[in-house]
């Protein structure tokens, strides 16, 4: 059974490795947090309990089927066990997503301005760490903690009444109900808390309007299309164009924080053409 769990574990780490993965960096992956990283790359508690409850039962059914020869059949419980982490990771993924991705429009304007690259962003899970099971924005979480703790406690308890148990074993009502009680309140604390994502969302949206303020007053003062930024700025006046570019440093910061992409000075002119 251990060594069924070490195989199907070890099988998913070899499958989400990076192509320029090393032996150590492979085994540095190994780290649950790591695998069960979400998009904004920190672990994700729903993920690895929906991994830790399907690896159990999963070893489970196999030891009774290299022992008896048929497949058991599984509790209601441990159906509404599954279901609920199942659910809980499902919609704490979309969660994540929303809360951790530019708008399109936003992420339009980056790429016209080549603050971010063409290719397609992959999820950096290499500061994944155990601590982001129990922790929002750094801060113990005691919601994550309780849905943690009680999640093993189930499967030791399924792992302790053995394969022949499978198909009565019963997880108490009130055990399921503190179990998806904390998925709802780990849940609706992604909701409730701010990102950076969300901040950066608001300053470029600030930045774009007032690029778009700026290309129309110099094609109201020239009464016709403007060729170019040389142009614009005796159009718009000096003053306003400092004012953008002094705007667009400050988005340019927040944008560095968020992402830890830096950004060049010639990248903040504004497009007035």
């Amino acid at each position: 059974m251990i060594a069924e769990v070490l195989i199907l574990y070890f099988w998913i780490a070899f499958a989400l490795r990076k192509q320029d993965h090393t032996f150590a960096s492979f085994l540095a992956a190994l780290n649950p947090a790591k695998v069960s990283a979400g998009p904004d790359g920190k672990g994700s508690l729903s993920t690895f309990q929906t991994l830790a409850f399907s690896l159990a039962v999963a070893a489970l059914i196999t030891l009774l089927l290299l022992q008896t020869g048929t497949l058991v059949d599984l509790s209601g419980s441990i159906l509404t066990l599954l279901g609920i982490s199942g659910i809980g990771a499902t919609i704490a993924k979309g969660t994540d997503s929303q809360r951790n991705t530019l708008s399109a429009d936003n992420r339009a304007w980056l790429l016209r301005h080549g603050w971010i690259p063409m290719a397609k962003t992959v999820v950096d899970s290499s500061n994944a760490t155990w601590r982001d099971f129990f922790t929002t924005d750094g801060v113990f979480d005691v919601y994550r903690y309780q849905s943690f703790i009680f999640g093993l406690v189930v499967i030791g308890g399924l792992i302790a009444a053995g394969v022949n148990q499978l198909s009565t074993f019963v997880v108490p009502n009130t055990i399921l109900g503190i179990v998806g009680l904390s998925q709802v309140v780990y849940i609706g604390g992604k909701l409730v808390t701010p990102t950076n994502i969300s901040d950066l969302n608001a300053a470029i949206v600030g930045l774009r309007t007032e690029e778009q303020k700026l290309k129309a007053a110099a094609v109201a003062k020239k009464q016709g299309q403007v060729a170019s930024l040389a142009e614009a700025i005796p159009l718009v006046g000096q003053e306003a164009y400092d004012a953008y570019r002094q705007k667009a440093r400050d988005v340019a910061a927040i944008f560095t924080d968020a992402t830890g992409l830096a950004i060049e000075d010639a990248s903040i002119e504004p497009i007035v053409t």
